[in-house]
């Protein structure tokens, strides 16, 4: 199964605060480097596993177990807030 960002939400630089920001309907969340490389990523469909292995490719120093729980942790908060599409493979 693939993960894409829904439509509804995008990627934004907020000048103000100067963070970049994923912005939707409903509100915004800060994005750190890492969470905003993982929403670039799912701004295409991508499977959950290549995705962890384009970001293992980006951090070789971080542990893997580190990289997943971290990913993961995202996905659920992007899935809370319905800005998760899946789509079959």
């Amino acid at each position: 199964m693939k993960l894409r960002l829904s439509a509804h939400a995008r990627v934004t630089f907020d000048h103000g605060r100067s963070a970049w920001l994923l912005a939707y309907p409903d509100g915004a969340m800060v994005l750190n480097r890492t969470a905003r490389e993982i929403v670039e990523l799912c701004q295409r469909p991508i499977t959950r596993s290549d995705l962890l292995e384009a970001l293992a490719a980006r951090y070789p120093g971080i542990a893997k177990e580190t990289l997943v729980r971290d990913t993961d942790e995202l996905l659920v908060q992007l899935e809370t807030r319905d800005l998760l599409e899946h789509a079959a493979s």
